[in-house]
């Protein structure tokens, strides 16, 4: 038996942060699976991103980033990100793309994400409008700021359950602020999480630790 174990036999109570320990980890594990941010993260600065009084923060055109872990992100007009260098066979019939980090193509090249090779395959131009953490409700609000601009026939709104859960976090937020209001609490606390009261999070934050920027 080794002295290390022989330790543990001989006080148990080690065991109680020893597994408390190996709780946390876990729970971190399966939040950051949840969020599909396992390998690449989020960034602390707001440098990448323009913050919009409706959705949040959106990903700033002319952002050009190189992660670490070799993938390449470009930010074009109205925040969305490019499909690569090739251009489309066509600019119209046009299809517009919302949803959260798996549709934005988190982890992969611009012409790896599922709307560039949707456009490949189609041959239509394909605007992929996705921002990283994402809530269904930015993502459709997301799509009826931009639907005018580009003005599509097709709209892909794509969604995974967490971001249906990401709504409710927000009603559940909004539901607090009118009650403070309601019953004449210090709302102060909330000023920079008012109305749209989900807009506080952190959505639009491109992946870290890039290997250049511009």
């Amino acid at each position: 038996m080794t002295s290390a174990v022989r330790r543990l036999t001989t006080r148990p109570w080690l065991l109680v942060p020893i597994g408390f320990i190996i709780a946390l980890l876990l729970v971190e594990f399966t939040v950051r699976v949840a969020t599909h941010s396992v390998f690449t993260g989020q960034t602390s600065g707001d440098s990448n991103v323009d913050v919009d009084p409706l959705l949040g923060r959106v990903p700033k055109a002319g952002v050009s980033l190189h992660h670490r872990q070799g993938f390449d992100i470009n930010i074009v007009e109205h925040g969305t990100r490019s499909n690569g260098s090739e251009p489309a066979q066509a600019e119209q019939p046009l299809t517009l793309a919302v949803g959260d980090s798996f549709a934005f193509g988190d982890g992969v090249d611009d012409e790896d994400s599922w709307p560039a090779i949707l456009e490949r395959l189609s041959g239509q131009r394909v605007v992929n409008a996705a921002v990283p953490g994402f809530g269904l409700d930015q993502a459709v609000l997301r799509a009826e700021q931009l639907a005018p601009v580009y003005t599509p026939e097709t709209i892909i709104v794509s969604f995974i359950p967490h971001d249906v859960l990401r709504c409710e976090i927000a009603l559940d937020h909004r539901s607090r602020l009118q009650l403070d209001a309601i019953h004449g609490r210090d709302r102060s606390r909330h000023a920079a999480q008012d109305d749209p009261p989900r807009r506080s999070n952190e959505p639009g934050r491109l992946p870290s630790n890039p290997g250049r920027s511009s």
